[in-house]
């Protein structure tokens, strides 16, 4: 025989939320006034079902409200005589870290990381599920806490080894690709052919040390038949690669063959549209805005991708616009904090994009582009001796690179006296290339 629990179930289970809604709101106040009209576990289960509705169609406050009320109900069913029996015997129940989880999806969603993190940790260390602690782990990491984070990600990789996001937020913390590998390879000594996971590995190791050039020569190694040839990920973190090392002209081959591959999907459009910009594609940067705007999404890469559009026809203000909307969304978006900068550069806001481009090099010290955006600003300030420091800083931190040699030299040039000294930068950069 068929109960109302069945009926908001089944509506539950036909992802009808908006009904969920409307029926669970009158069963729960009916059964405040009629204790038989529900079990008790029941009565838990639909306060779980109306919190999820409403997470499902984004009413993330109300949502966070009813998992703390589904939460204390559970608290007072194990408190209460004759009750734990009938709960536990429910193995499909939610458990305290299931609610728990879906509190700090809310709490995420109305940006108050902080709060989130605290409700994350409040879970016992014992009763953490890899879910919990991926998610912790990511959170210590942009926290700074990168010993906490370390920990954590190793606890996801003793549960679920193949977890290649945790052994990649491993690398970025500085832990050795040989420590990742062996927590991977012992945790999963019963899988075969795994060699390509090694060089997967290795090649992440060499990203994380900013040693690009061997980076994409073990990348290159997987891009064959017999392995990941025309792999959209490979192909997306190989033209990464060579864009953080200054091959633009690589990069956009990598990202075009990539694009080909996967035309619908997000990842990476940011650095793409970059590319396309850089190596004056304009004509493809116009054409590839109608296919990433039809999905209709709304991400970071996706603005920035935009922007770069309306930068190319200078369409600054509006391009300023976009690039805010992706600020918004992640206010640590390198790529959107990098344009920003340089629109305001071409607006002559050296002021407002000399704090971006601080911002930047805070975020990403070893990319060349905030270093290169400082000295632009701190020129057009006609603040040339401090624009010197930070070019000549530029070298010691990204290395005698042509690019980095150049941006040195062309500040150099610019002061009389050491015209002699840029002419011989000069000369060291075009040997480097």
């Amino acid at each position: 025989m068929s109960t109302l629990y069945d009926q908001i179930k089944l509506l539950y289970e036909q992802s009808l939320y908006s009904n969920v809604i409307s029926l669970a709101n009158l069963i729960l106040s009916l059964s405040e006034h009629n204790s038989d009209l529900l079990p008790i576990y029941g009565k838990f289960h639909i306060y779980v079902y109306y919190a999820d509705a409403h997470f499902y169609l984004g009413k993330y406050k109300k949502a966070e409200a009813l998992y703390k009320k589904a939460l204390q109900f559970r608290k007072c069913l194990l408190k209460s005589k004759g009750a734990t029996k009938p709960l536990e015997g429910q193995k499909d129940l939610p458990t305290d870290v299931d609610i728990k989880f879906q509190i700090h999806l809310c709490l995420i969603k109305l940006k108050n990381s902080q709060e989130a993190l605290q409700v994350l940790q409040s879970i016992p260390g014992k009763q953490r599920t890899p879910k919990v602690n991926m998610a912790l782990a990511k959170m210590f990491q942009e926290q700074g806490m990168e010993r906490s984070a370390i920990t954590t990600y190793k606890e996801v990789l003793r549960e679920c080894p193949l977890a290649l996001e945790a052994a990649e937020g491993l690398l970025s913390l500085g832990v050795k690709g040989i420590e990742v590998n062996s927590l991977i390879v012992g945790c999963a000594s019963n899988l075969s052919n795994l060699d390509w996971l090694n060089t997967w590995i290795k090649a992440h190791a060499h990203i994380h040390n900013r040693e690009y050039t061997h980076a994409v020569s073990t990348l290159r190694s997987l891009d064959n038949v017999n392995l990941l040839r025309d792999n959209f990920n490979l192909l997306t973190i190989m033209g990464e690669c060579y864009y953080y090392a200054g091959d633009d002209k690589n990069a956009l081959l990598c990202l075009r063959r990539a694009r080909i591959i996967e035309p619908d999907v997000m990842k990476g459009v940011d650095v793409y549209a970059a590319v396309l910009y850089k190596t004056h594609s304009i004509k493809e940067l116009e054409r590839l805005i109608p296919i990433i705007t039809a999905s209709n999404e709304c991400t970071g890469e996706i603005y920035v991708a935009m922007a770069y559009s309306l930068y190319a026809s200078r369409k600054l203000g509006r391009a300023n616009t976009l690039t805010a909307q992706a600020l918004n969304l992640n206010p640590n978006d390198i790529e959107a904090t990098i344009l920003r900068g340089n629109i305001l550069i071409e607006q002559k806001k050296y002021q407002g994009a000399l704090f971006f481009f601080r911002h930047a090099v805070q975020l990403k010290p070893y990319r060349y582009e905030p270093h290169k955006g400082l000295v632009d600003c701190l020129v057009g300030m006609h603040r040339l001796r401090e624009a010197l420091n930070i070019a000549s800083g530029s070298c010691k931190q990204l290395g005698h690179t042509a690019r980095v040699l150049t941006l040195y030299a062309s500040v150099l040039m610019k002061d009389p006296v050491s015209v002699g000294k840029a002419k011989n930068t000069f000369g060291k950069s075009i040997a480097s290339r």
